[in-house]
Formats: structure tokens, sequence, C-alpha cells
């Protein structure tokens, strides 16, 4: 793909070489579409600022909108190259098609006159100046009576005006206002889902971190706010006082035996890393803050930026760790690096951002791996780098060996593809290349040593076992192949030398080189996991819980937190069954059933309508199905559709669907199809 053709209709190359997601020349597919509540009339959004209506049945152009801004033609702080253009980011149209509701990059949302293109109504938030800055509006819908205008704005907020947009009816906003929950990826609480229950007494807000709101449109009451299920599960611990995990809105929640999950800290800080000691654990939060917590609440913190650090910095670098329960590090920044323990403090100062600290086996020293080609060993007594084991790429991983005397580094490569990576085995001591191990042709990720210290795993495209046990005479042994281009997983070994590996959805413990163990387990790119203090059970995180596994029996049990979560539509079996290919999550409430997408670009998502009477339709590989979802869901029919879902829409007589070509498909029905 040529990110800089200047034609793409979602990249686009800035002159300074930044590259801008969705933006650019555009007109190459709908991104933007709705149906009118009677199904009469189409609206397609072609060009980013030109809205177009249909007639259904006849294809007849009936009306075209071209929103205005104060914004147009300025320039700024936006995330384009180019004067800012008007953008129609979202779309509604009310029950006969008369009217358009659209959301614009210019943080407000309008009603417009279909016959005339006229716009009736300026839609923000009440007490902001409108269009004063960039910012897109991801959910505008009419109520299920199509009576009220709704409009989904930043910060979990939502507007409330008349079906022509001409008078206020009410501005919600959920307490927790723009507080994230997880770690921030673009427009976390921007308001990506909205509607009214059948009965247009409850207003659903789901934003695009997933967390929601239900508000009552009479009292104007928040009946109900829904975070927790969107906390990102960040590290496991299994000891032995308990099993539990960690969130990222710093909360740790914790089992005992077979009891239920119970939250025994609840720190509202928002978390990025977690490292777990005995009893206690590391924090670093998303300003770069460190925290050291024990599970009875006693933070101690251990650093406190004074400005804002080096944007280079990862949150997803690993700077936190214990060494048994005296010392611990921890990163202050991007390229300085702190050992601690209740007496002592030692600063490294390093030259390069850090990506991975490793306590050696003794904890006199620390490895430090960052952007760079080498591995550093420090002195934890006095902060002096005592010396670097070079490599000829980046560094993917590394690792000590149980008796301190090695220390084996990964290539990690610059760039993706096949070519060859190399495994490099140093002695500590002297600092002499001992071992260069090739054969891996996909970045190396993981290395691990065996409880002996005589045999190396690694992982890349396959999970290689070397032997070191006789100083030049290597032999290898491979554990599995990647049934792609690579593996995606994680290795140990176990305290008697058998081997456990992880990959996409599967754990298999090998022992000599032979498969003695294999189960599905929910390992996915980067999920937590941890193996029990005994090593008789395997943790696998999943969303505020843990799947636990008895690696005797292969036994498996999942603990979930008692909090309120969605079902995920459609349910497994029916996707599988019907082939259907989108989906969502579906809150089952007590004031009704609601949909919840997140963001994307336009285009990237695949809108989902909810009928009154709980029906949907859901693209498959080969049409449509049309699906109830009381419960349990159940596949109705299936219907004609090919290509990308735009917008849809089932009535009583027939359903209508959009496709990115402006396709529209309706096939009649009856009562009971």
């Amino acid at each position: 793909m040529d990110l800089k053709r200047p034609d793409h209709p979602k990249f686009r190359m800035g002159a300074d070489g930044t590259l801008w997601l969705n933006f650019g020349a555009h007109g190459q597919e709908v991104e933007v579409a709705s149906i009118s509540g009677d199904g009469r009339r189409i609206l397609t959004v072609q060009q980013v600022g030109k809205a177009r209506i249909w007639d259904s049945e006849s294809g007849t152009l009936v009306g075209t909108v071209c929103p205005d801004s104060p914004l147009a033609g300025t320039t700024g702080s936006y995330p384009t190259a180019e004067p800012f253009k008007v953008f129609i980011e979202s779309a509604a149209l009310n029950k006969d098609g008369s009217l358009a509701l659209l959301g614009l990059n210019d943080t407000t949302a309008g009603v417009f006159r279909v016959a005339d293109g006229v716009r009736l109504a300026v839609l923000h938030p009440p007490g902001e100046k409108p269009a004063a800055e960039w910012g897109v509006i991801r959910a505008v819908a009419y109520s299920a009576d199509f009576s009220l205008a709704l409009v989904g704005f930043e910060g979990r907020r939502v507007g409330v005006w008349s079906e022509d947009g001409r008078h206020p009816v009410a501005f919600l906003a959920a307490p927790s206002g723009r507080r994230l929950v997880r770690e921030p990826f673009v427009r976390d609480t921007l308001v990506s889902s909205v509607a009214t229950s059948s009965d247009g007494k409850s207003l659903f807000v789901g934003c695009a971190d997933m967390s929601f709101a239900i508000w009552d449109l009479d009292s104007k009451r928040l009946v109900l706010e829904a975070l927790e299920h969107a906390e990102e599960t960040l590290a496991l611990f299994d000891d032995e006082s308990g099993f539990g995990w960690a969130t990222s809105a710093g909360s740790i929640w914790c089992c005992s035996g077979t009891s239920a999950p119970r939250k025994v800290l609840a720190t509202s800080e928002q978390w990025s890393e977690v490292a777990f000691g005995k009893n206690a654990l590391l924090a670093r939060n998303l300003s770069g803050a460190v925290s050291h917590w024990t599970f009875s609440g006693i933070r101690s913190p251990q650093f406190e930026p004074s400005g804002e650090l080096n944007s280079r910095w990862s949150h997803r670098a690993t700077g936190l760790g214990f060494h048994g329960l005296e010392r611990w590090h921890f990163p202050e920044g991007g390229d300085r690096l702190v050992v601690c323990s209740e007496s002592r403090r030692v600063a490294l100062a390093t030259d390069r951002q850090i990506v991975s600290a490793r306590f050696s086996p003794t904890g006199d020293t620390i490895g430090v791996g960052g952007w760079s080609h080498s591995v550093d060993l420090w002195s934890t007594q006095d902060g002096r780098l005592i010396k670097s084991f070079a490599t000829s790429s980046h560094v993917g991983a590394f690792a000590f060996s149980p008796d301190g005397r090695l220390i084996a580094i990964g290539e990690l490569g610059s760039g993706g593809g096949l070519y060859s990576r190399k495994v490099l085995v140093y002695e500590v001591e002297s600092g002499e290349l001992v071992h260069r191990l090739e054969g891996h042709q996909w970045q190396v990720s993981e290395v691990a040593f065996s409880p002996d210290s005589r045999q190396l795993a690694s992982l890349g495209d396959e999970i290689i076992v070397w032997n070191l046990g006789k100083l030049g005479l290597l032999q290898r042994r491979v554990a599995f192949r990647a049934q792609g281009d690579r593996v995606s997983g994680a290795i140990r070994f176990f305290a008697d030398g058998r081997l456990l590996a992880l990959r996409e959805g599967i754990a298999q413990v090998f022992h000599n080189g032979r498969l003695c163990q294999s189960f599905r387990v929910p390992v996915r790119f980067e999920t937590p996991w941890c193996l029990s203090h005994d090593e008789r059970f395997l943790n696998v995180a999943i969303h505020q819980g843990v799947v636990r596994t008895n690696l005797s029996s292969g036994e498996t049990k999942a603990y979930q937190a008692p909090i309120a979560r969605p079902e995920t539509m459609p349910p497994v079996d029916l996707a599988q069954k019907a082939g259907i290919r989108t989906g969502c999550a579906l809150w089952r409430t007590e004031q009704g059933l609601f949909l919840h997408q997140s963001d994307g670009p336009r285009g990237w998502v695949e809108p989902l309508a909810l009928s009154r009477v709980a029906e949907v339709l859901l693209p498959t590989e080969a049409g449509a199905a049309i699906v109830n979802l009381n419960s349990p869901p159940s596949l109705v029919g299936t219907v004609t559709f090919e290509g990308k879902l735009r917008a849809s829409r089932v009535l009583d007589h027939c359903v209508v669907m959009v496709n990115e070509k402006g396709r529209v498909f309706q096939s009649r029905r009856t009562s009971d199809p």
C-alpha cells in the first residue's frame, strides 16, 4: 500500500512526513449513511462535506446538504496539513426524511432542511462557543418516536433538542466526565453511541472506551453509569494469599480458594503498568508517577514528575520490578531508572529510552534494554554502568540464566518481514560472547532459561530450544512452528524442566521436545498471564477477571468481578452458524436493550441499529441476518446484502440496508418472516 498517494481514501502524508489517518482526497466510498424512519429516504455521504438524500424506491435525488463552518478555510492545530474543510462525521434522518441531523468535525451538529439545505439549528454544548476548534461528532440520532434530536459530545456528554433542533430539552453530563479508565487511545470519552429506549423514557449514552450511562429523560436523573467493565486487566498475581488482577483504573481484585472475586484496593488512579511483589505492588500511572502500594491501601510515592515527561516514553514499557521483598526498580521518565529499597535509593542515568529492565538473580546488578543495539548491565549498589552486551539490531527480549552466569538477548531487528534474527548469549562476568544462535526468521520476542541454566528457549517464527550444556556443542529442537510467519505468545520453563508455550488461544507443555499437554486458553497478543507460586495453575487475564487452568487435570474455571458487563452480540455460536462478520456490545438493562459500538475513522465501523421489536440486521458472508435480541438471541431470517454496511433499518413491512457504494438493498417481509 502506497501511503503517499494523494488520492488514497484513508491516508494523507503531510509535507513534513506526518501520516494523517482518514484525511486527504475522498469520494471513493460512501462513508456515512442514514435511513429515514419510514424507510422511504436514504442519506449518503460520499464527498465528505456533502450529504445527498435519495428516494429509496425510485432512486431520485430529493435534496443536497452542504454544511458550512466558521472554521472553514482556516489553518491551525487540526489533524491535517491543509486548511480546515467541513467533514460530515455522522448522520440521522427524521421519520419522513424531511430533516437531516448531521454531526460535523467542528465540535457541532446541525439540523438541516432537506428540501433546500438550510441549516435550522447549530447544536453544541451550552456555555461553549460553537465551532471554536476541531473535534468530531460521532453519534447523532433521533429518539424512538422521532420527536427528539440526540447529539453525543466529548467528555461523556449528550445534548437533547426538539426534532428540528430549535428548542433545547436537556444537556446531560456523566459524573465521570473525562476520566480515563484505561490507556488512552484516541477519543476515549467521546460519545460513540446514543439512543433512547423503545418507550422514549430512557437515554443511553455509550462512549468510545465502551463506558456508558443511562439517563431518565423526564427527571434528567442519572439511572446508571458503568465504567468498571471497560477497564483493562494489566497484570496478574498468584501467591500464598490468593490470586487476582490489577486494572487500568487503579483497582486490585483478589480471590481466595474458590470464593468470588472481591475488590481489595481502589485507588482511582489511571495505571499503565503494574508489577506485583509479596502483598504489594508498584504502579505507574498515565502521567508517569510511580507509587508503591500494599494490598491494605498504604501508598508510598516513589516518583512524581515535575513537568511533562518525554513524549516518546512508551506506556507499554516494562520498567517496574521486584527482587524479593527488599528491592524494587521503577522508571523516572523514559531514560532514568531507580533501584530502591527501604533504606537506599540508587539512580541509573541512561542515555536512551528504556523499554525493559530486569534484576539479575543476585539483585546486585540490573539489565536494561532500550532503544539501542545493546543491553546494559548496571550496578544496583552505586548506579555504575558495568558493561554493555552488543547486538546488531534492536533488542526484542533478554533474560539472565538462573545461576547468573549468562545473559541471553533476542534480536528484534529493524521492521517486519522474514529475515535472519539471532539470539546472542554472553557470559556476564567477562562480557564474552559465547553463543551466536541463528535460526529465527522473525522478531525474537521472548527468551527463557531452564532452571539448571543448561537450556535456552527462544520465541520468534518458531520456538527453538537450544542445548547449552556443552560449550561449543549446540543442539536445536523445534518445539512448534508458527502457522504463518510468526508465533505470538510467551514461553517459560517449569522448575522440573518442562516448557510452557502460549500462543493464540492455546497453551502447550513440552518435555524433552515432545508435546505432553495441550489445552485452549483465552490468550491473545499481549494478554497478561502468570503461573501460580506452586506452578499448579495457569492464570490468563480476561476483561475484569481471570481464567484459571489446573495444569494437572486441565480443568478450567473463570473468575470475574461481580460488575455490570455487556453481552457479546451476536453470541459466538450464532455468529458461526449464520456466518455473521460484525457485531457490538449488547446491554440488557431494566430500561431496555441497547447496542454499543466504539469509535473509529469514518467507514471503519459498520453501524448497527436496533428496531422497536429488538431486531437487528447483521452482515454475513453471503448476505445479512435478521437477529432477534430477546433472550436468547435467535436467527429470524436472512436477506440479500453485499459489501460494507453503512446504514440499516428494520421496519414492519421490510428491511433496508445501504452499503459503501451507496447501493440500497430492500427486502419485503411479513410480520413473522
